[in-house]
């Protein structure tokens, strides 16, 4: 049987130099890891019968001391140097597992294609090599799965584990049944012990273990997965693990060409056409969120994209996906549902209430407004119902996704509690409002009475920095409570004047149409320094 390597490969592999360093030299020397791997493998043309052929030699000849085989090597100068070939090439293949193939079991196949998400994969593939436990963390619909099922593939290609095991957690009740189904795909063994069998093993192993929200006990299974050296897990949950040593990786939303692209793919299959503006606006308006575009674009069966657009903030939570396929949810109220009914009642209580920010904000501003303390923030951050970042100023800042707010308002509406809260949100605001500019104009005397010159104060970027909130009240009282309204119009005119904003003027406008004449002839100078 000829040799399945070509003699090009071989002379590349025994020249001397190479034979006389040690084997981490010997890989480094020829571009490192990954590239030695892709060598080898484009060597034996990606033919798993000429790997194992190649091994079956390397044991045969060491085992039988050094007895002389014929595997015609067309060049016989090589022939002197093959047993320390040997050696080099089998004390490789101990110490570059991702030389045997890569073993994926229980993987599924999506039936469309990944769209976009190339950079987050490659980041995610990095986290892979340095911690033994990455979280996808992130609200239902974000696209978890679909990364996980896609980055299972990008390990196999990389070659750092020998087997890929992927567990779908999400139709299963009980965290027995779903290990008893990993151990009869795995193992093929019912009754085997998955310690056991980890422990024993000396291959590289990557677990990938999907929709692990709703098993309370996940934790307690995977630690003593982690005490093996030889084991990496991969989770995908909208709650986090909290395990000493977990990596989370908050997935985000579709960046906007990604959401377009998205979008446009969903619309081709259906052989439809649609505007690009008209699909960024579309994208925009869901946040990139991919369950959310996908349905929309499932919606091009029936309507346009300009009646996609006409929907309100409710219908784009009812409308359903008119695409058959595995997805657990048929419409994003479902989906939302699903992750709010794993919160406690008391977190549910601040979601609420939270959901009244159109942006973001502090804990210092929840606490205030709310009375919603770090336990329970942290407890919603978790949940993947709110998500944090810094901002320029090195505070952390937090905020709802947009379907998540859109849900917990119609929630809020349904319970009858919506009103009540505006009403305790804007008389918040109304007296935030009236601090800050007061605040405001004693930084002003003070500086005029020190001769310095005046600059933007912080103190107002406080409120234009949450004026899209802001607005959402005054719209909110100008309908269900004026003199609330009122009040929040004589708190915001000196803001508005001082960012010569036009808002400002319609407003003022509006609230002279529901006041009596005394009030309004109170508010006419004001009027007028708006002209």
């Amino acid at each position: 049987m000829p040799h399945p390597w070509p003699n090009k490969m071989l002379r590349q592999l025994l020249r001397g130099e190479i034979l006389s360093q040690s084997l981490q030299q010997w890989v480094d020397n020829h571009g490192g890891r990954q590239v030695v791997v892709q060598t080898l493998r484009d060597g034996m043309s990606h033919d798993v019968d000429a790997l194992a052929f190649f091994e079956q030699q390397v044991n045969r000849y060491t085992t039988e001391s050094q007895k002389a085989a014929n595997l015609n090597m067309a060049d016989s100068t090589y022939y002197a140097k093959r047993g320390r070939f040997y050696e080099q090439l089998r004390h490789l293949l101990d110490h570059l597992p991702s030389l045997r193939p890569t073993t994926i079991i229980g993987l599924p196949i999506p039936l469309t294609p990944l769209v976009g998400r190339q950079a987050v994969l490659q980041e995610l593939l990095e986290l892979c090599r340095d911690y033994r436990l990455v979280t996808l963390h992130g609200i239902g619909g974000i696209g978890k799965t679909r990364l996980a099922i896609a980055l299972a593939s990008y390990i196999a290609n990389a070659g750092f584990a020998q087997e890929v095991v992927f567990v779908d957690l999400r139709n299963e009740y009980t965290v027995h049944d779903s290990w008893q189904a990993l151990l009869n795909r795995w193992l093929g063994d019912p009754k085997a012990d998955l310690t056991s069998y980890i422990q024993q093993s000396n291959r590289r192993t990557v677990l990938i273990i999907d929709n692990c929200e709703h098993i309370r006990s996940i934790a307690e299974m995977l630690l003593p997965l982690l005490n093996f050296g030889n084991v990496s897990i991969i989770t995908t949950t909208q709650i986090a693990l909290s395990i000493n040593g977990e990596r989370r990786f908050p997935v985000p939303a579709l960046s906007l060409e990604e959401g377009i692209l998205l979008f446009e793919q969903r619309a081709r299959d259906l052989n439809r056409q649609v505007e690009r503006r008209q699909t960024e606006q579309i994208v925009q308006r869901l946040a990139g969120h991919p369950l959310a575009i996908e349905i929309a674009a499932s919606q091009l069966l029936l309507v346009s994209a300009s009646d996609i657009l006409a929907m309100t903030n409710v219908e784009m939570l009812e409308i359903e996906s008119l695409a058959n396929g595995s997805a657990p949810h048929r419409t994003l109220r479902q989906m939302v549902e699903y992750s709010f009914s794993l919160l406690s009642d008391d977190v549910q209580a601040a979601c609420l209430r939270l959901a009244l920010f159109e942006h973001h904000f502090s804990l210092a501003q929840a606490t205030k407004a709310f009375k919603v303390n770090w336990r329970v923030a942290s407890s919603l951050v978790d949940a993947s119902c709110l998500e944090g970042s810094v901002d320029s100023r090195g505070e952390t800042r937090f905020s709802m996704p947009l379907v998540t707010r859109l849900y917990a308002r119609q929630v809020a509406l349904e319970r009858d509690v919506y009103h009540q809260l505006m009403l305790e949100f804007s008389q918040y605001w109304a007296s935030e409002i009236k601090q800050i500019l007061q605040q405001w104009e004693q930084t002003i005397e003070r500086a005029k009475d020190h001769g310095e010159l005046l600059t933007p104060m912080n103190d107002l970027s406080l409120l234009r920095d949450s004026y899209t909130t802001i607005r959402g009240c005054l719209q909110w009282a100008s309908i269900y409570a004026q003199d609330q309204l009122l009040e929040l119009i004589a708190g915001l005119w000196k803001f508005w004047l001082h960012y010569e904003s036009p808002e400002g003027k319609l407003w003022l406008r509006s609230a002279m149409s529901m006041i009596n004449e005394q009030q309004r002839a109170e508010l006419q100078p004001i009027l007028l320094l708006f002209s």
